[in-house]
């Protein structure tokens, strides 16, 4: 038999050279920009599914809103000769509960806690510090004649995140009591106090 030998050259084709971001841990729920590049030309794709099957966005910038402790998204480049690269990217959200919430309405001139569903291990700090007691910073208690906003601070070894809490006053009741009396002898006598505001009066 006759032996033939024939040289075949494979070439490559273009690397597209996908890179996309890092894992990521995120404070909290909300909106995340991811962004994947590309070395050469090549359309990109972002999915929630492995199989590709479940597009969510194109284009190399991707605002993601995970709202589960983890998930995973997929991103795929694909170049005008068909070549194919694809990765993922896992965004986790750290359960950081600070406890505060947006408006606080207190009575005035009486002491008030904050924020009884803060966490001690965390560290709190508020500012400006007017008229609050901070041997608790994870729930201060306030001593107020005036609304204040405050900017709270709270962070961990891993996270740190700023929140504004306006502490209001609620309508005082002005309360005026009679003055002190002197009376010379044992006997009843009536004293009398007013509210400005709606209000009960006890006597003790």
């Amino acid at each position: 038999y006759k032996r033939q030998e024939k040289t075949v050259r494979v070439e490559l084709l273009t690397v597209i050279g996908l890179t996309a971001p890092n894992d990521t841990l995120i404070c909290e729920a909300g909106d995340l920009e991811l962004t994947a590049t590309t070395e050469t030309e090549a359309t990109i794709s972002w999915y929630s599914d492995a199989q590709l099957t479940d597009l969510l966005s194109t284009g190399g910038t991707f605002k993601a809103t995970p709202d589960m402790d983890s998930t995973i998204y997929y991103v795929e480049a694909v170049n005008a000769e068909g070549c194919r690269e694809m990765d993922s990217v896992m965004v986790e959200i750290f359960e950081f509960k600070t406890g505060l919430k947006d408006t606080i309405e207190i009575c005035p001139g009486t002491p008030t806690e904050l924020n009884p569903e803060g966490n001690p291990a965390f560290t709190y700090t508020w500012e400006p510090n007017t008229g609050l007691s901070l041997e608790d910073p994870s729930n201060p208690v306030a001593t107020l004649d005036a609304p204040t906003t405050y900017q709270v601070t709270v962070s961990n070894e891993i996270c740190s995140i700023t929140r504004t809490v306006l502490v209001d006053l609620l309508p005082g009741t002005g309360l005026v009591a009679q003055n002190d009396t002197t009376i010379c002898e044992v006997e009843e006598i009536e004293i009398s106090a007013t509210a400005t505001n709606a209000a009960t009066l006890q006597w003790y």
